[in-house]
């Protein structure tokens, strides 16, 4: 019989109630008089002064370009490292979020632009470049793949600030369609969402040091999708010697949400064909790429509405692939599953762990429609694989009713009474991948 192979050790299981880091208040600083300014690689940086709800006040550089705006014929390609510019770059302002239709936001479920490869850096004291370096984090936000942003008004780093004591950087990288289309092969081999997280990390390597950081303590953290992410990086080649330390909060690369999908060139056709490409089954992979690189943006991303099956369901219709074997730089060469089995993860310490109501973010969706609840309950035998995103075998679906809707009859199993329950099987068999 093969045994499994353990985790490192070096992995601490946690429960996180929020992405928050408590750490003692080192020294005040004066309010900044003149605006800050520092130069990379490609040039100077004329940023902008922040102040926290405390009251401590701190240097921001926002919307700094890491790459090519991935349009024409950069779309569905790897990045492309950002050129020089002249003069002060403004970095006063933090960029639009990348392009996405949100359903469970139901109000502005489409926002952001395709031009949107830029991250932010959060300094503490600007002075202290010409002294010891800080530690660097880098933020990735999570979103099923298919949202979010590094805008400061969600993701405000405020209280890692008042510490003095280390450099926040948060990420924008494309989402859905934009960011995971592959072809399963040369034609468009797909985790350009994740490969744009490694040129992020390169360009931290390369520049953070400007900023008085230490590329060589560099802290790579994310909730959701952004915490699966985490430990795609800790599997990736591309991302090795980019990062020294991980943390994952509410995602894994083996949640079943984010395990690659056999056949992506499935859902490229079938992507093809809900924008009304004729000969989408039979088309070369080139040729569909060439075609989909020309339509609009809103209406691309759009038309992924018509793949879901029920209500937003799949959630995370789009996310990271194996790679072909051809691809001569794959972010993802095999199965994350056989990989962390066989110990093929970067040695640097870990920590994960998962927020115990993160499963309402599923079961809200449902709750808040009474059709959505009646439907569920005539199907919930069909319609639980699909939300969980596994195929539910007799027994394990016997398990699954005993541990959390026990003497529950069938018609009544999504219940407000037993909402709590519902939470719980998602988080538990789609976050934490713990075997039921």
């Amino acid at each position: 019989m093969q045994q499994r192979k353990s985790y490192p050790k070096c992995v601490v299981t946690v429960l996180l109630l929020s992405v928050q880091f408590v750490i003692s208040s080192a020294r005040e600083a004066e309010p900044y008089q003149t605006e800050p300014v520092v130069c990379i690689s490609d040039g100077c940086l004329r940023g902008t002064v922040r102040q926290s709800s405390v009251g401590v006040s701190y240097p921001a550089f926002l919307g700094i370009p890491y790459a090519k705006p991935p349009i024409g014929k950069l779309r569905f390609a790897n990045p492309q490292p950002n050129g020089p510019w002249r003069g002060k770059y403004d970095a006063t302002k933090a960029k639009d979020a990348c392009i996405q239709f949100v359903t469970f936001f139901p109000t502005t479920p489409l926002f952001g632009t395709e031009d949107c490869l830029y991250l932010n850096v959060f300094v503490p004291v600007l002075e202290l470049r010409d002294a010891a370096a800080l530690p660097v984090m880098m933020y990735i936000h999570g979103g099923a793949y298919s949202a979010g942003s590094a805008q400061t008004e969600l993701r405000d780093p405020a209280r890692f600030m008042s510490s003095r004591q280390v450099i926040v950087v948060t990420i924008q990288y494309r989402l859905g369609v934009f960011g995971f289309f592959s072809t399963g092969d040369r034609a468009a081999p797909g985790n350009f969402g994740m490969k744009d997280q490694v040129l992020a990390l390169r360009w931290i390597r390369k520049n953070i040091r400007a900023f008085g950081g230490d590329p060589e303590r560099v802290t790579i953290f994310g909730d959701s999708s952004g915490g699966a992410s985490v430990q795609f990086h800790l599997l990736s080649p591309l991302s090795r010697g980019l990062f020294h330390r991980a943390v994952s909060i509410s995602g894994s690369a083996v949640s079943l949400w984010s395990v690659p999908i056999e056949s992506p060139v499935t859902l490229a056709r079938a992507q093809a064909k809900a924008l009304g490409i004729l000969e989408a089954d039979v088309m070369p992979t080139d040729e569909l790429v060439e075609q989909l690189r020309e339509v609009d943006a809103i209406e691309l991303v759009r038309s992924t509405e018509q793949l879901k099956v029920w209500d937003i369901h799949p959630i995370t219709l789009y996310h990271p692939v194996v790679e072909p074997p051809e691809e001569p730089e794959p972010f993802l060469a095999e199965d994350p599953r056989a990989a962390w089995r066989r110990g093929a993860y970067a040695s640097v310490p870990w920590m994960t762990g998962s927020i115990p109501t993160d499963g309402s973010f599923v079961s809200q969706t449902i709750y808040k429609n009474d059709s959505l609840v009646e439907e569920l309950n005539a199907k919930f035998v069909q319609l639980l694989p699909l939300i969980l995103r596994t195929s539910i075998t007799k027994d394990k679906f016997v398990r699954l009713r005993r541990r959390f809707l026990k003497k529950t009859p069938p018609n009544k199993w999504v219940t407000k009474d037993n909402y709590a329950e519902i939470t719980k099987v998602t988080i538990v068999t789609m976050d934490s991948k713990i075997e039921y």
